[in-house]
């Protein structure tokens, strides 16, 4: 945000102004910032810019590394389906305001984003950002024009509607819920940047901080007794559910303990 509204010649300064931010949050790539203080930078950034679609310009000027170790996965990853598994599976290390889910219906892949929390003035800046972002990172990673890509949003056509057409993508609103859509043949389209070891690397830093936001321990469980059984009958051994996971048997066994279960308890 602090670099979008340096088009309008906005600083750094006049942006925070508005809000009681520690000094160094911005230079902390573990800081997270509570939902109040971002919706109070985005109405002082709408305030000062002038400008109502500011979302359409903070999606636009997205890259995958700005979201960390998120962003590296996404960066490592081998096809846009792989992509959008790990958004899925990761996305609180982002962020728990939003969350993301993924569909396929026939020949149409659909992303759909799911609001937790009240953003008040700045949900149209909030919702466009995140489905143009991630709309702009696919595009960039691919190298290609996702020209089918369409985005669906569940708010009221804003006043602005005639600013929108400079994206130079589709968007319908009053839509039931807010979604960016593609040709699901998409999905198998290669990322410019493939790389197993940093991919390997960047999911163990997610499973990390996931674990570390206390988010994990139901669904850990869960994976795991997914996996268990095998579709041709009998059940896979620690060993074999771990790889699955991408995990070590000794961190899963750990992670499994600490959770209060074992996995033979699991399998048993």
């Amino acid at each position: 945000l602090v670099e979008v509204v340096k088009r309008w010649d906005v600083s750094r300064e006049a942006l925070l102004s508005a809000i009681d931010l520690p000094a160094d949050a911005l230079n902390d790539p573990h800081a997270r910032i509570p939902v109040a203080t971002m919706v109070g930078l985005l109405e002082q950034a709408r305030r000062l810019t002038g400008e109502p679609a500011l979302g359409v310009f903070c999606g636009l000027q997205t890259r995958a590394t700005l979201y960390g170790s998120l962003g590296f996965a996404l960066a490592s990853a081998p096809t846009v389906r792989d992509a959008i598994d790990l958004s899925v599976r990761y996305g609180k290390v982002v962020t728990t305001a939003l969350t993301m889910r993924f569909r396929v219906e026939r020949q149409t892949a659909a992303l759909i984003i799911d609001e937790h929390t009240d953003f008040g003035s700045v949900r149209d800046i909030v919702i466009m950002t995140t489905l143009i972002a991630w709309w702009k990172v696919s595009a960039a990673l691919t190298a290609r024009d996702l020209t089918t890509s369409s985005l669906e949003f569940a708010l009221p056509e804003p006043p602005y509607q005639a600013r929108l057409a400079m994206s130079g993508l589709r968007m319908r609103f009053a839509r039931p819920m807010h979604r960016l859509t593609f040709d699901a043949r998409s999905l198998d389209l290669p990322y410019i940047m493939p790389d197993p070891i940093a991919l390997a690397l960047a999911r163990e830093q997610c499973e990390h901080e996931l674990e570390s936001l206390g988010m994990t321990r139901g669904e850990l469980t869960a994976r795991v007794r997914v996996l268990i059984p095998k579709p041709g009958g009998g059940f896979r051994t620690l060993e074999e559910v771990a790889a699955a996971m991408n995990r070590s048997p000794r961190t899963l066994k750990r992670q499994l303990a600490t959770s209060g279960i074992s996995f033979s308890t699991l399998r048993d």
